[in-house]
C-alpha cells in the first residue's frame, strides 16, 4: 500500500475526528455520572456540584 499525500491526509483527518469524538463522549459520560449521583453539572466550570 503506497502512502500518498492524499492518503496520509485522510488518515490524519480520521484520527482527528476520532479524537474529537472520544473527548466528546468522555465529557458526556462525566455529566451523566454526575447526574446519576444526584449532583448538578456546572457547564460554565465544567464540574459536578454535589
Amino acid at each position: 500500500m503506497k502512502l500518498t499525500k492524499k492518503r496520509i491526509a485522510w488518515i490524519l483527518a480520521a484520527f482527528v475526528a476520532c479524537m474529537v469524538l472520544i473527548l466528546g463522549v468522555h465529557r458526556e459520560l462525566k455529566i451523566d455520572s454526575c447526574l446519576d449521583k444526584g449532583g448538578r453539572w456546572d457547564y460554565d466550570e465544567g464540574k459536578c456540584d454535589p
